[in-house]
């Protein structure tokens, strides 16, 4: 990384602007833009034909506003696309990082080693402000590497993070974590949120100073199963593999504030037009820092709503006001309106210590409810869930309710609250 790096002068300034005004952080936002936007159309085929079909030069692309010149492009677009249409010449080496697969199919995206760091450098200042200390030991559920013997004896110490499996049932971690104690706990929330029941229905007394939570949404009744089990106030923090880490939850207020030195987060509706704050809309990010493969005005394939004013706690980085779930995992139903996760997952507020749920568009008119009950979720309780699904929907659709052994994860480990399938309005002959 050169002195003349854009992502060298990112790193500098996480922790100086991270209290600064919203017009300082504008400033430097539309400023690392610009370069980017010279990089991409200069050094990136892909960017070039994009600019170039949409009549926009580089010079055109001021401020963020300008970014509505452009086209989105979405997570199947660039899975289409070969490396060498999306990658930058001379950039240095690249790795690949593989995308969890719950939008359907796995991705590979490349960073280079200083992206990396820089994302890393992101991701200690997020614990920072949340009150992380330098020795606390940290422990983290992930669907890749798992530490090994070194690995564990080191994150004993507190000098290093231990990787523990997501894919393997929570109750087998136990022992490891009475091990290891750890200050810090990180993962998937419906991996953590497993974890906590674990720790509840076998006696286990964990007190983490941290729980942090990315990957999926932390549901509202999971929250209060985590803070009960852990006796910690979890933190959601916003992030892809594509773009790294987006937001991070501000606690008083409970919405997500951007790193937006690092990154521009946009809400475009089904028009493709950017929508008003306070709308749900799609995701759509603007990395200021990936030059090895950048991401402008990318979809992951999220869903979310922006704030329509700025957060109480003072903070000058814009907010994402709510998490609504993913693209995939919403309903439409009969009439145009939509189910999304969030909505879904509010049924289940009141059963935290339910296991895991599904619910599955059988077709445009019949939806399957699946639910691994747990020690709080009757038989008369299923039902009135099915029923809240129903007016949930408005009548408009026939809801089954089944109670079923297990509910198989993402590869990624995450859990998957709605699988949509409307390729068609017939049910299944």
């Amino acid at each position: 990384m050169t002195l003349l790096d854009p992502r060298l002068s990112i790193l500098a300034s996480l922790f100086p602007l991270t209290h600064a005004s919203p017009e300082r952080l504008n400033e430097v936002r539309d400023s690392r833009l610009r370069r980017l936007v010279a990089h991409a159309y200069a050094n990136v085929p892909y960017y070039r034909r994009l600019f170039d079909s949409a009549g926009v030069r580089p010079e055109h692309v001021r401020t963020a506003a300008d970014l509505s010149r452009l086209p989105a492009t979405s997570r199947e677009q660039f899975q289409g696309l070969p490396l060498e249409e999306l990658t930058a010449r001379g950039v240095g080496r690249l790795r690949p990082l593989d995308t969890g697969g719950s939008s359907g199919r796995q991705i590979t995206v490349y960073w280079t080693g200083n992206e990396l760091r820089l994302a890393n450098a992101i991701r200690f200042r997020e614990m920072w402000l949340h009150g992380w200390k330098p020795g606390y030991r940290m422990v983290r559920f992930y669907n890749r590497q798992r530490s090994g013997g070194v690995g564990l004896l080191l994150a004993r110490l507190g000098l290093h993070m231990a990787i523990l499996w997501a894919q393997a049932p929570a109750a087998t971690h136990l022992e490891r974590l009475q091990q290891l104690r750890p200050h810090h706990v990180h993962g998937y929330a419906s991996y953590v949120t497993a974890v906590a029941m674990a720790c509840l229905e076998r006696g286990v007394r964990l007190r983490p100073k941290m729980v942090v939570t990315s990957g999926d949404a932390l549901l509202e009744g999971q929250r209060r199963l985590v803070e009960q089990a852990f006796a910690a106030d979890p933190v959601e923090i916003y992030s892809c593999n594509e773009a790294g880490d987006i937001a991070w939850q501000c606690r008083p207020q409970k919405r997500f504030h951007v790193n937006s030195e690092a990154i521009i987060v946009e809400t475009l509706g089904e028009d493709a037009a950017p929508c008003d704050p306070g709308a749900m809309g799609e995701v759509t990010l603007t990395s200021l820092y990936h030059y090895a493969m950048p991401k402008i005005r990318y979809q992951p394939g999220d869903l979310a709503v922006l704030a329509n004013e700025s957060c109480p706690c003072g903070n000058g980085h814009p907010t994402i006001s709510a998490l609504m779930g993913r693209r995939n995992e919403v309903i439409r139903l009969p009439d145009g309106d939509l189910i999304t996760p969030i909505m879904f997952a509010s049924l289940f507020r009141d059963y935290p210590r339910t296991q895991a749920y599904r619910l599955s568009q059988v077709s445009r008119t019949r939806l399957l409810l699946e639910v691994v009950a747990g020690p709080d979720l009757t038989p008369e309780a299923l039902e009135q869930l099915r029923q809240r699904v129903v007016m949930l929907s408005r009548g408009q659709v026939e809801v089954d309710a089944l109670l079923v052994a297990g509910i198989p994860r993402a590869l990624s480990g995450k859990q998957k609250l709605i699988h949509a399938d409307p390729r068609g309005d017939e049910e299944p002959q």
